[in-house]
């Protein structure tokens, strides 16, 4: 019996990977900023909990806090076998196309992205900021008695996925906006698990993809073995 396609997305972890439960899942998906401020301490022990968390392909992109980093980080994980790290470039797995963006996000890739996406097929686009206008509200200049907000994203992205009109896009980067929304055929996913003060706050967001369509979802533990996945 076939079932859908498992899948967790999670982001701004700040070094507190190791406090984070991930189900058996086919993917999981990292938006970003994994430690704090590029401290190399904040990385204790995330090598290895990437090779043991129960999932069968890990999809990464850095966010600003890796921004100077990026290049010593894809040398220290290049070895983990199911981690597929994306910076400005695209992986097909199981038939589904990840795009994964660079921190800021790149313009000057325009035609180089619409010349590979196959159109035939699923896609997910996956960055650390998000784009603007949806889910990404930032504090900004907030007293305790006035809180202030101003939108986080970016205008680069919003305009890729009007051009590429993926069916799920995943980000990160602004806390206080976590959470899902849809327009049109696209799910939207702000996946930032700390609040406006670093603290961890929420749970990896979890989702099913069934012919080609992307939802919210909560799926028992043992589904994973219990059914075959997709061709």
């Amino acid at each position: 019996m076939n079932r859908p396609i498992l899948i967790s997305i999670l982001s701004d972890t700040h070094g507190l990977h190791e406090k984070i439960k991930i189900r058996p899942c086919d993917f999981l998906i990292i938006c970003g900023d994994i430690s704090k401020r590029g401290k190399k301490g904040s990385l204790k022990g995330f090598k290895e909990w990437l090779n043991n968390v129960p999932a069968d392909n890990i999809i990464l992109v850095f966010g600003n806090h890796e921004k100077k980093i990026i290049k010593e980080l894809k040398e220290w994980l290049k070895d983990i076998p199911k981690l597929y790290i994306l910076n400005d470039s695209i992986q097909i797995i199981n038939n589904i196309q990840f795009l994964g963006f660079s921190f800021p996000i790149n313009e000057d890739i325009v035609e180089w992205v619409n010349n590979t996406v196959i159109k035939e097929l699923p896609l997910i686009i996956i960055s650390h900021e998000p784009p603007y206008g949806i889910l990404d509200l930032k504090q900004t200049n907030s007293t305790k008695n006035n809180k202030k907000y101003k939108h986080g994203g970016s205008n680069i992205l919003l305009k890729y996925i009007i051009s590429l009109q993926p069916q799920l896009c995943c980000f990160g980067h602004c806390h206080y906006s976590t959470g899902t929304k849809r327009y049109g055929e696209t799910l939207f996913v702000n996946a930032a698990i700390v609040n406006e003060f670093g603290q961890l706050s929420k749970l990896p967001k979890e989702l099913i993809c069934f012919n080609k369509y992307f939802f919210d979802a909560v799926w028992s533990d043992s589904v994973k073995d219990r059914y075959f996945l997709f061709e």
